[in-house]
């Protein structure tokens, strides 16, 4: 309409949609404008649907309270997912040692990315080694929040994404106070936030694209989450409404 500034007709956007009442699995969708950013040209569309909702979470998680340095040891737990695959190609760009955890089933696909270290949460649960972090990124958190301080070095940050709904309570609960001087904190998502998208896009033109397990059609979306719900992924599973022009 006529209050549409940012784009003009056949403009091709991209953005989340979680503040806009969802509905991206269908054809066409009315939002608001601030919800969308024109996507580069350089940008395929299978790329432009996987990046927005698990890019802008990996980089949150691995700049809020400060911006994760080359000489620091991140710990991703559920590094073989959506975000997780992009947060581990950025922090390994950045010059960060990784350790990444996951399934069996996603072991060398991570190391293929360059993952200083690998565990397989089946055998090994990082909680009860003997090494510390500068920062752990949680996508699957099973313990409560009295764990996780003596996994982190001085001023170390801990941000629980998902897991389980005791592990939440406990961490948004004691995080504070066990924190001392550290951070245990739930990372509440900022979507369509400006500045992780130019940062995304920096990243895409350095080279630092969405993993893409599978791409299903529209008509085929039951497959797609049967997927999904295997557990048998790696990085994102993405819906195509269309063929690219």
């Amino acid at each position: 309409g006529i209050n549409v500034s940012r784009f003009k007709v056949g403009d091709a956007v991209y953005g989340d949609m979680s503040e806009e009442q969802f509905g991206t699995f269908c054809e066409y969708k009315c939002v608001n404008e601030k919800a969308l950013y024109l996507k580069p040209d350089n940008m395929s569309f299978n790329d432009a649907a996987a990046l927005p909702s698990a890019g802008v979470i990996a980089l949150q998680g691995l700049t809020n309270t400060k911006q994760l340095e080359a000489h620091e040891h991140l710990l991703l737990n559920g590094a073989g997912g959506g975000m997780g695959t992009y947060a581990l190609m950025v922090a390994l760009h950045w010059g960060a040692k990784v350790t990444a955890v996951d399934s069996t089933y996603k072991q060398d696909k991570i190391l293929s990315l360059g993952a200083t270290a690998v565990i397989d949460y089946k055998k090994h649960d990082y909680i009860k080694n003997e090494i510390s972090y500068d920062r752990i990124l949680d996508c699957q958190s099973v313990h409560t929040a009295f764990k996780y301080p003596k996994k982190l070095k001085e001023d170390g940050i801990y941000y629980m994404v998902g897991g389980k709904v005791s592990s939440l309570l406990s961490v948004a609960l004691l995080g504070p106070i066990l924190s001392k001087g550290k951070h245990i904190k739930i990372l509440l998502g900022r979507f369509n936030n400006a500045k992780e998208i130019n940062t995304i896009e920096e990243l895409y033109k350095e080279g630092i694209k969405p993993i893409i397990d599978k791409v299903y059609p529209l008509d085929d979306i039951s497959n797609a989450f049967d997927h999904f719900i295997s557990g048998n992924f790696f990085g994102k599973i993405v819906i195509r409404i269309m063929d690219e022009e």
